[in-house]
């Protein structure tokens, strides 16, 4: 699969997670509101950064080492929010969904993040909620493959990773979690 093909294996899981959801939660995910998605993506993003403590805590010399495994799993997590909000955003908007598409699948994307901060404040800042500007999905494409090459992975791994813990989150509905 490219990485192309990868990002819009992880979409459509998200797309069928999120009616999973809302079907268990008897909820609609477009009512929550940009806060509460970007509410949730932060808290992944922290979880992410806190995995990644050992690449930036330099007052603590008892600091454990960086968990690949760990860091991945968060890694995906962030996705799964970052996907979501994609998904929310681009509903009605299927040409901004391929300008997603499309930075994702940079088999090389540039510099644009090179810390989990980097990442958020990009995604949150840009024009996203201005649906009209495809650019801006593009651009947040790119930010999702650049923070996934700085944390140390490809479009590969991110994906397994991925699929994994969706399987996880259905589960958890099936458990009432």
């Amino acid at each position: 699969m490219t990485n192309q093909e990868m990002v819009l294996d992880m979409l459509e899981r998200q797309h069928k997670y999120d009616r999973a959801i809302e079907k268990a939660h008897g909820i609609q995910i477009r009512a929550l509101g940009s806060d509460r998605l970007k509410a949730a993506l932060l808290d992944e993003v922290g979880e992410l950064n806190h995995a990644m403590k050992s690449r930036w805590c330099w007052w603590k010399k008892t600091q454990a080492p960086e968990d690949r495994d760990e860091v991945l799993e968060e890694l995906a997590d962030v996705w799964h929010f970052a996907l979501m909000i994609i998904l929310h955003l681009t509903d009605k908007r299927p040409d901004c969904r391929e300008a997603f598409l499309e930075g994702a699948g940079y088999p090389s994307a540039g510099e644009s993040c090179t810390t989990p901060c980097d990442f958020l404040r990009g995604f949150i800042r840009s024009d996203l909620w201005l649906t009209e500007n495809t650019q801006a999905f593009v651009s947040a494409g790119v930010l999702l493959t650049d923070l996934t090459r700085w944390c140390g992975f490809t479009i590969a791994e991110i994906h397994k990773a991925y699929k994994k813990k969706n399987a996880v989150n259905f589960q958890r509905i099936q458990e009432g979690y």
